[in-house]
């Protein structure tokens, strides 16, 4: 059983195929053609004004934003204070997962066993000598 607006959009197709048909009827194919192109027109102008930006609305709170980014610069200025030993660490951890990335799963595993027991630098050593 169809609903009613199943029923009023069949009514209203069948209105707009009878106008349609009645509009045509004795029209030559240059005058159809110049009905379809003002159609268009129209259709690609609702298109236009239904996908324009609509004026926002003013948002509640203007102060979460700016604390936001006063928290970001403070965080930003802060300096961090790097020892040359934890230097020389992080060019040893950043080295061995570099050259750790480009190796197959089996060869992963194993580079990461000797990483466990003897260190990263052994293990660069090792996945250099390949």
């Amino acid at each position: 059983m169809a609903s009613e607006l199943e029923i009023r959009i069949r009514k209203a197709a069948e209105t707009f195929a009878r106008t349609v048909l009645g509009t045509l009827r004795g029209m030559t194919l240059s005058e159809v053609a110049g009905l379809v192109e003002g159609v268009r027109a129209a259709v690609v102008e609702r298109v236009k004004v239904a996908r324009a930006p609509r004026a926002k609305a003013a948002p509640a709170k203007k102060a979460a934003p700016a604390k936001k980014v006063a928290r970001a610069k403070k965080a930003a200025g802060r300096k961090l204070k790097l020892t040359p030993a934890r230097a020389a660490q992080l060019k040893v951890q950043g080295t061995y997962i570099g050259l750790l990335r480009s190796l197959p799963l089996g060869e992963k595993a194993r580079i990461k066993a000797i990483a466990g027991k003897k260190g990263m630098p052994a293990a660069i050593v090792e996945m250099k000598k390949k």
